[in-house]
């Protein structure tokens, strides 16, 4: 058959010439070729399709030769059908116009381009006739009376609608603009914040009522810290003030855990001085006489000094003047109370790190209060003089004689110490004493240490570092023996 148009294609078998349809069909159908049933009917109806078609343009029976012989449609209206080379035509002139328009900034197009083709111009002429006809049949509508009166109440409508919306627009920019009102808290709420604060507030006031109850506790039971001027008047005066931050109050905290009363009685006072003067407590109660108060106030007070000077010449020393040789005897004291508790472990050590430290305290530079006010040994004095004001009034005979006075030389402190039941019993023997004796020499540091300890009645203490100052230069009992 013609191929009327179509390419010509071999069969993949028999390389006989098959047109595009058939070979198409042997594709599709397993290798088969169409029966000459199907060829007949192929062919009329080609035949019925190119006599029914004809192009719009050149009039042509047949779509033309190429890749795609087919019918097709205007690219602009749809009209049908047009052949192929005038639809390509037609596309080249789109394009070219398009592209013109583009580089012209839209313009209008050519004279040549406006001239309408015959079908386009057919097909306006044929919208226009039938407009006009439809407009004959239909006459004009005339105003009735109710048509102006439509239009003015549309026209009051749209007006009133947009002078509301103008009105509106102010309050609605204001309403943007505003920020939101919170309603007030309700009770609930507040009471949760107030809870919410004293439970912050709760650990600072059971800090501060807690320091005043240490503060109390120290200033009637710590001769130290009465010697320091840590009064009960004071204490109250200061327990009147606002409660301090917390920083403060630990501060003062750990002042009086390491007993440093000089320096917490000077936060104190500086605590109290701060204080505007309408704020501050009013002054303390004027003191009993001297006749009423008891021989440990008299002591504490200086007055007692006067008293005591006759009988008790050692206790007459500035107790203020000796703030941390007071301290260092309590803390003395108390390794003391723990070598009683462990003598065997603990004693010899304690000694020789105390006389170590010593060395490199004097190696380094003087690094605390000189020998003279370390022999003073103030808490021991405040202990005797209360001792000796009681002494005084049980048997005042017997009170001018001490048993160890600070201005007796360490040798002979040692002699007096021998004598003692319980420097014997911690075994501070006549042999111990003479060995010690027989050292060549002592450095004030240690003398002003051995001689503390006798002074309070560290004898135990003592003993160890007698021993160790002994072990030190490599001597012995049996040598002293």
């Amino acid at each position: 058959m013609e191929t009327s148009g179509h390419r010509w294609r071999r069969h993949p078998v028999t390389k006989e010439q098959l047109c595009e349809a058939c070979r198409t069909y042997h594709d599709k159908n397993r290798g088969q070729l169409p029966d000459e049933r199907l060829l007949k009917q192929r062919e009329r109806r080609a035949a019925e399709a190119g006599k029914q078609r004809r192009c719009l343009e050149c009039g042509a029976d047949s779509p033309g030769n190429g890749k795609r012989p087919d019918w097709r449609r205007h690219p602009v209206t749809g009209e049908e059908w047009l052949c192929r080379k005038c639809c390509d035509r037609i596309d080249r002139q789109l394009r070219k116009q398009r592209a013109q328009q583009a580089q012209q900034g839209q313009e209008p197009p050519s004279e040549a381009q406006q001239q309408p083709q015959p079908q386009q111009q057919q097909q306006a002429q044929q919208a226009q006739q039938a407009q006009q006809a439809q407009q004959t049949q239909q006459p004009a509508e005339r105003p009735g009376l109710g048509a102006p009166s439509r239009n003015r109440k549309r026209a009051r409508n749209q007006q009133q609608a947009a002078d509301s919306e103008q009105a509106a627009r102010p309050v609605k920019q204001g309403r943007q603009q505003q920020p939101l009102q919170l309603l007030p808290p309700s009770p609930n709420h507040l009471q949760q914040q107030q809870q919410q604060q004293q439970q912050q507030q709760a650990p600072a006031a059971a800090e501060w009522q807690g320091l005043v109850v240490l503060l109390q506790q120290a200033a009637a039971g710590v001769p130290a810290a009465a010697a320091m001027g840590l009064s009960p008047e004071l204490v109250q005066a200061f327990s009147a003030l606002p409660p301090p931050d917390v920083a403060q109050v630990g501060h003062l905290r750990s002042l009086l855990q390491r007993c440093e009363y000089l320096e917490l009685v000077q936060a104190i006072e500086a605590a109290l001085a701060q204080q505007p003067p309408h704020q501050q407590p009013p002054p303390p109660p004027q003191q009993q006489s001297d006749s009423d108060l008891p021989p440990t106030e008299l002591v504490q007070s200086g007055v007692g000094a006067e008293r005591g000077s006759q009988q008790v010449p050692e206790v007459t020393s500035g107790l203020r003047a000796t703030a941390a040789a007071a301290q260092q005897a309590q803390q003395t004291q108390q390794q003391q109370q723990q070598a009683q508790h462990h003598p065997q472990q603990h004693e010899e050590t304690m000694v020789i790190d105390l006389l170590d430290s010593d060395d490199e305290a004097a190696d380094s530079g003087p690094a605390g209060p000189p020998a003279p006010h370390l022999a003073q040994a103030p808490a021991a004095a405040a202990a005797a003089a209360a001792a000796a004001a009681a002494a005084v009034q049980e048997h005042p005979a017997e009170a001018a004689a001490p048993p160890l006075a600070e201005e007796q030389d360490l040798f002979e402190l040692l002699h007096q110490a021998t004598g003692v039941e319980e420097a014997a019993a911690a075994g501070l023997t006549p042999e111990l004493a003479a060995a010690f004796v027989m050292l060549p020499s002592l450095d004030e540091r240690r003398e002003a240490y051995l001689r503390r300890l006798l002074l309070l009645g560290c004898y135990s203490a003592a003993v160890t570092a007698m021993r160790a100052a002994l072990r030190l230069v490599g001597f012995s009992l049996q040598k002293a023996s």
